[in-house]
């Protein structure tokens, strides 16, 4: 699978996104800009594969009280392809 990702964050800090199918979790660690990742999923074929991401949140209004941005924002996500070998 590719994944085009990026968590902008006010601290810049890094950020850990879980990605999880057929059972398996891998751990990517997105930073501020985007980047491509690769994850080798592998499924019987015969099933849906779900896939899922998981990533920490944050509001902005936390960072800078003036900011009336209360939503809880996690990764970005540009692209998301299941890519055949």
């Amino acid at each position: 699978m590719r994944l085009r990702l990026a968590a902008p964050r006010p601290d810049r800090a890094i950020v850990p996104v879980e990605v999880c199918a057929a059972e398996r979790c891998w751990t990517l660690n997105v930073g501020p800009v985007w980047r491509n990742y690769i994850v080798l999923l592998s499924s019987d074929g015969d099933q849906p594969l779900n896939i899922e991401l998981r990533s920490p949140t944050f509001r902005p209004s936390d960072f800078d009280p003036s900011n009336p941005d209360d939503r809880a924002l996690g990764v970005m996500v540009s692209q998301a392809a299941i890519i055949a070998p």
